[in-house]
């Protein structure tokens, strides 16, 4: 049966609530069903009146359009909108977008069968009406329409030909489409209202001034295609993050979703070409929580640096996108979420250089000798290309030692003069990072400068990470240790204590500690030493 007039249907409308399981209850008759057949039933955005229509014997003729206020628990006698937007004929569909009044008539002049019209108001009445041409109407009959301006996209509902079958249903957007702004918290993808949007880098388009997002985190405005610019978006107690706008940012659909960090919950990340190992910009880093399923996006800044929102004990999926550079797609844990650089830097190959192959295994070391930084330590062979921002800083290479491949910068002449550089090697991201003593791969170790080596390595720092107490130290499991050493003991008692030392601040053992628990060590945990006498850091 079509759900038009002379199809014989017959109309009511009833009102019903949605508990919090989702169900409908309280089914109860619109109080003004009476008088003919009454349908096609709009709430306004705000629930407070009801736009439907009706067949009744006071309009004009056919179907007329009406409107009731609620007040309370009950509704106004309806209104009739009018001569202006009612004719003789039937007048079907309401939709109001806040200002103006969507409906379809087969009286109204307009193309064959029943058009869609736009009502405009003035000083409360309404004013003026007109056709709102093709393509949405059609010589057949065209009812039904609605809108979303945040998303630029509506429906309606038409039996013209090139169809299924009778009615179908279209979707249609205006041709100058806008951009729909999402913002969202990145720990948990909830809306964050308010935001300020300033789009004043995009003043090429004509935008001068910040404006602000609404209570749902939404902002919509046209997006000219070419248009290249960067939008600034802040809200108190988040990070600020900008967002490059360009064709390309948007070639998955006109709703972006931007992500904000709170404050205190970010991680801190970077993106460089593995060619040059210069930063990126715009990179889109996509993040999908491998326990929850949500996902968010962020983009990287002029220095290459992203932030991200991620919760404690998690594996999340990062992809990596960006105009010219092959896609790529790793999964990182957060452990018990001390180390807020475990994102480290990820390089990105373009299309043009080859697809990097298998583990080539070790390459031979240079024959360092002295002191040097350990900033990493994995089971495959690193590309250095990733370590680019270290070479102010030394030399960096690897050191193949039990099945494990060190990134090391160096080799400075003196403990010293390491330990001068040290800070600065942890500012860039590798606040794990601790010096060794190298002594190169030649069979004979050229003479030092320095001191004597001590028997075993000296922690320097007041806090260590205790990995395990042994009445038997031989029960200790060095290859596994091999990844986050140095190694020192201490006796307690009959029992010897391996521990890896020092880190001259608390959260720099911290940093550590999830590196020493996935090496195996599950136990480990942060000890204080106060004048020779360990105490355990909670």
């Amino acid at each position: 049966m079509r759900q038009i007039p002379g199809a014989g249907a017959e109309l009511n409308i009833y009102l019903a609530e949605v508990n919090a399981e989702g169900a409908w209850i309280n089914e109860r008759p619109f109080p003004h069903n009476t008088g003919g057949k009454t349908g096609y039933p709009f709430f306004t955005s705000d629930g407070s009146a009801l736009f439907f229509a009706s067949d009744r014997q006071e309009g004009y003729g056919g179907y007329d359009l009406y409107i009731s206020y609620r007040e309370g628990n009950s509704w106004t006698r309806p209104i009739n909108l009018g001569p202006v937007v009612n004719t003789p004929g039937n007048e079907l569909s309401p939709f109001f977008d806040g200002t103006n009044l969507y409906f379809s008539s087969d009286w109204h002049s307009g193309f064959g069968g029943l058009d869609i019209f736009l009502a405009e108001q003035s000083e409360g009445r309404w004013a003026k009406v007109s056709n709102v041409g093709q393509p949405l109407n059609s010589p057949r009959d065209d009812y039904g329409f609605i809108f979303d301006t945040f998303r630029n996209y509506g429906f309606l509902v038409s039996n013209r030909s090139g169809g299924r079958g009778a009615e179908d249903l279209y979707r249609v957007g205006k041709a100058n489409e806008n951009l729909v702004l999402k913002i969202v918290n990145a720990s948990d993808g909830s809306q964050v209202p308010g935001a300020s949007i300033d789009l004043s880098g995009c003043s090429s388009g004509g935008y001068r001034n910040a404006v602000n997002a609404d209570a749902q985190g939404l902002y919509s405005f046209p997006f000219t295609s070419g248009m290249n610019c960067e939008l600034v978006i802040t809200k108190e107690g988040y990070l600020e993050s900008r967002v490059p706008l360009s064709d390309a940012a948007l070639q998955n659909g006109r709703e972006l979703h931007v992500a904000l960090t709170r404050r205190g919950e970010e991680y801190f990340g970077n993106v460089i070409s593995s060619r040059t190992g210069q930063p990126l910009s715009g990179v889109v880093v996509s993040v999908r929580n491998l326990n929850s399923g949500s996902t968010t996006s962020v983009f990287s800044d002029r220095s290459g640096q992203y932030f991200l929102s991620l919760s404690a004990n998690t594996t999340y999926l990062l992809t990596y996108s960006a105009q010219g550079y092959r896609e790529l797609s790793r999964n990182v844990n957060t452990f018990d979420g001390f180390n807020r650089n475990i994102l480290g830097v990820t390089p990105l190959v373009t299309f043009d250089e080859p697809t990097p192959g298998p583990d080539p295994g070790p390459t031979p070391t240079p024959n360092m000798q002295g002191f040097a930084i350990q900033v990493s330590a994995m089971s495959k062979n690193p590309d250095l290309n990733q370590f680019a921002k270290l070479n102010p800083y030394g030399t960096v290479y690897t050191f193949f030692e039990n099945g494990v491949y060190k990134v090391r910068v160096g080799a400075f002449q003196t403990r010293e003069e390491a330990q001068r550089q040290l800070p600065s090697v942890k500012k860039l991201g590798y606040s794990s990072a601790f010096i060794v003593a190298e002594q190169g791969t030649g069979a004979t170790p050229a003479p030092q400068p320095q001191p004597q080596p001590q028997p075993g390595p000296v922690a320097t720092g007041q806090y260590l990470i205790q990995l395990g107490a042994y009445s038997n130290p031989a029960n200790f499991n060095g290859s596994r240790a091999s990844l986050i050493e140095p190694i020192v003991d201490r006796k307690k008692g009959t029992l010897t204590l391996k521990l890896i030392g020092g880190f001259n601040t608390l959260q720099d053992a911290r940093n550590a500690l999830p590196q020493a628990r996935q090496a195996g060590f599950a136990g480990a945990f942060v000890v204080e030493d106060r004048n020779g006498v360990l105490v355990k850091v909670n």
